[in-house]
């Protein structure tokens, strides 16, 4: 799994293993980033995202590096959303 577009196109997340967590698909953050595209241009800068059932924060980070302002990540478990965190430069 990996950033499709923007700043960290190509970096790569990390996804735990089995069925509790299933990120978004690459194709499917692409057809919802094209879906707001459409509606809303391309500058993000100043906007805010939640990405809700976060898991691993695939959507999240994927608005981060197409330049949203700022993500909220709502998972119960947040542990694989931390750990690509610091994935990311602060």
């Amino acid at each position: 799994m990996r950033i499709v577009a923007g700043k960290y196109r190509g970096k790569k997340l990390w996804a735990p293993t089995g069925k509790d967590v299933r990120p978004t698909s690459e194709r499917a953050r692409e057809a919802l980033f094209s879906i707001l595209y459409s509606k809303i241009g391309g500058n993000y800068s100043a906007m805010n995202i939640a990405d809700i059932y976060a898991g691993t924060g695939a959507f999240g980070f994927e608005a981060l590096s197409r330049g949203f302002k700022s993500v909220t990540f709502v998972d119960i478990d947040t542990t694989a959303v931390r750990k690509n965190a610091k994935l990311f430069p602060a």
